[in-house]
């Protein structure tokens, strides 16, 4: 079974913000769901990213989270935008498993909110994020990621409270 909270601990001892390209931090003991699910992850990243681009970018956050109770991820906050690289949790250490790569660019994120006052700081997947955002036609959709990290709610906070305070200088 996979274990958020070890791959989160893992993920909240790798010092940031640097580089997307200097991200790995290093030996870890993983082996199984959690070795797998993080060969996956970095294999998807390097393939439906434009990785040229993307490996100066600084990463402020990095942890794990479920997307609509049925996809696992591993989410990635940058300056501009939040990055979820997913897959089903029920199939995503089979290799016929669809990984997709998701881009929220804050300039389209309308709303963010947090379940502050129902988490606890040491319990490194108890956090749920709400994010209301504009897609290419206008209309506004909403996402769920559940099993975030609860330490990194301020960080992904600030990030978003900045680019509002841009939109609209």
């Amino acid at each position: 079974m996979f274990s958020y909270h070890e791959v989160n601990l893992y993920l909240d001892d790798i010092e940031l913000p640097r580089p997307m390209s200097e991200i790995e931090k290093g030996p870890h003991e993983f082996n199984g769901d959690e070795l797998l699910f993080l060969q996956q992850v970095k294999k998807h990243l390097l393939e439906d990213l434009d990785y040229e681009i993307y490996k100066s970018k600084p990463v402020y956050c990095i942890g794990t989270c479920r997307l609509n109770l049925t996809r696992i991820g591993l989410y990635i906050l940058l300056e501009d935008e939040l990055i979820f690289v997913h897959a089903s949790a029920f199939k995503f250490s089979e290799e016929s498993a669809k990984w997709l790569v998701s881009y929220y660019p804050y300039r389209e994120i309308i709303s963010l909110e947090f379940n502050d006052d129902e988490y606890n700081y040491g319990d490194y997947e108890s956090g749920v994020l709400f994010i209301k955002l504009k897609n290419e036609k206008g209309a506004v959709r909403s996402k769920t990621i559940r099993n975030i990290n609860p330490n990194h709610f301020e960080c992904i906070r600030e990030f978003h409270e900045k680019m509002q305070q841009e939109r609209y200088i």
